[in-house]
């Protein structure tokens, strides 16, 4: 039996100011559960993804050169500028409440769909993860495009069962995953370290200038490690859901230990496949396995496969449950069908998260079954590949449109309500039209840099590869525009309605 929204009766008599009804309805329905340690496990299992780490160390020691100039130019930009948005506006629905609050709701929708649509594609990429580190264990596994479509499909299923469970229950799960994480962190770490003390000599080598020289050669990586720090805000998708009395000290706390945790894994990690195994061997899909049975032993590679594999498992369910938020306060607004601000018994937005799975097993089909073999353009394993990474480019490009409406929300918010502002300023105002400039700077050149340059060479020509990513990016962002359209439309009709009193 599931609660009924009173979506609709707020919507066409709103809460008096600019508040949104989503505010004030989400705060009586959805219970307070989430604490520090909750939010930053959220953040950190939303931005951090071992395999980044691997792709990375194949360019060498420059990487770390990278990796440093991305974290200041754009992810210390994001999270400085979702920090002060979350001090600001501590509401459900993040990015979406923001934007709607400095802008209004044709940049509010369009923001939030270009926010949330890539989230849809990180759910299905992730399980794949999971799959791709089951092949790297066992060569002989999973090889046929269809035999991967059914895993995926059962893992997204079985997912979907597990998200539209209580959120306490849900988050206690990713909590235990998220340590299993850090486990397997450290002990790529002691294994590291353990290579060097027993007198190996390092994989990769440190000490010439030009191994630490940035280039055209590699600055492919810029553009790849800038996606490497998307989804700052994801976490703040749950504002609400967090004690009002400890709601901004929380936000604080999350994103400071977050970030730094975030930058330590992606550091230490690199560090690791580059001493133990060298820039060849970041093809290997299980090297950090590889490298700990290489340093410590099989029963320590073992448990770093039990700990992996469990969390390429589960994380990929933050994206549903974070995600299905933006759909139930668009929902609330008016904005979309009232039927995904339903929520079941457990206090879950059931319907908003059934929805997103049904889009991601409908691109399972497409991508694993329909296309490849209806299609018969070479092995159907490559036209998979083909399709499903060049569907991660576009809509990784159409998350990055998103992330320049931080940067304005931000100023807009100072010069429109300087009073709330200045109560909860972390910056001074100018710095964050420096923030602004290097992290829209950084979506620029990684936008550039990912149409420019095919993660699939061996598959797609540049010029295929730029036609391709180019046009379905073009066509997600258009159907975003529309979107945006029609919801402005919505939210004028039912304005005139609530004046009317009808």
């Amino acid at each position: 039996m599931e609660v009924e929204s009173s979506a609709a009766q707020l919507a066409t008599h709103p809460p008096s100011g600019s508040a949104l009804p989503s505010e004030h309805y989400v705060e009586r329905v959805m219970p307070p559960v989430l604490s520090k340690l909750d939010m930053t496990a959220i953040f950190f299992a939303a931005i951090f993804y071992l395999t980044n780490s691997a792709t990375a160390a194949a360019a060498g020691a420059v990487s770390f050169l990278y990796w440093l100039i991305c974290g200041v130019v754009f992810f210390l930009p994001c999270v400085l500028s979702t920090a002060q948005l979350g001090l600001l506006f501590p509401h459900e629905g993040a990015l979406y409440n923001w934007t709607y609050r400095t802008l209004g709701t044709f940049w509010g929708f369009f923001a939030a769909f270009c926010a949330w649509l890539p989230g849809i594609l990180a759910l299905v990429s992730g399980f794949g993860t999971a799959i791709t580190y089951l092949q790297g264990l066992h060569d002989g596994w999973l090889t046929a495009p269809w035999q991967q479509g059914v895993v995926l499909a059962i893992l997204i299923l079985l997912g979907t069962v597990l998200t539209v469970q209580p959120l306490r229950v849900l988050q206690g799960v990713l909590n235990v995953t998220v340590g299993l994480l850090l486990l397997a962190v450290l002990l790529i770490t002691v294994a590291t370290f353990a290579w060097l003390l027993t007198g190996h000599a390092p994989a990769t080598s440190f000490s010439h200038l030009d191994d630490w020289q940035p280039g055209p050669a590699n600055f492919v990586l810029f553009g790849f490690l800038i996606q490497s720090y998307l989804g700052t805000e994801v976490p703040l998708a749950m504002a609400s859901e967090i004690r009002p009395e400890q709601r901004r000290q929380v936000i604080r706390s999350h994103l400071r230990w977050g970030s730094l945790l975030v930058v330590a894994s992606y550091l230490v990690t690199t560090f690791a496949v580059l001493v133990v195994r060298g820039p060849q061997g970041a093809s290997d899909p299980v090297v950090f396995i590889s490298l700990v049975d290489q340093a410590l032993g099989r029963i320590a590679g073992n448990v770093t496969a039990v700990c992996l594999l469990c969390f390429f498992v589960i994380a990929p369910l933050i994206y549903n449950y974070t995600f299905a938020r933006l759909l139930l306060v668009a929902a609330i607004d008016g904005h979309l069908p009232t039927s995904l601000a339903k929520l079941n018994r457990a206090r879950a937005p059931a319907n908003a998260i059934y929805f997103q799975s049904a889009v991601a097993l409908v691109f399972t089909a497409l991508s694993y079954f329909a296309l490849p073999y209806l299609f018969p353009i070479g092995q159907p394993a490559d036209l998979s590949t083909i399709i499903f990474t060049v569907s991660l480019a576009a809509l990784t490009l159409v998350w990055l449109t998103s992330i320049p409406f931080l940067f304005i929300d931000v100023l807009v918010a100072a010069r429109r309500q300087p009073a709330l502002f200045q109560k909860y300023r972390i910056l001074p105002y100018p710095l964050f039209w420096l923030l602004a400039l290097l992290g829209t700077l950084s979506c620029l050149l990684a936008i550039v840099d990912t149409l420019l340059n095919s993660w699939i060479p061996d598959l797609l020509t540049p010029t295929a590869w730029w036609l391709a990513v180019g046009g379905t990016t073009l066509a997600c962002l258009t159907l975003g525009l529309l979107g945006s359209m029609v919801a402005r439309g919505e939210a004028s009709w039912e304005r005139w309605r609530g004046q009317a009193g009808l």
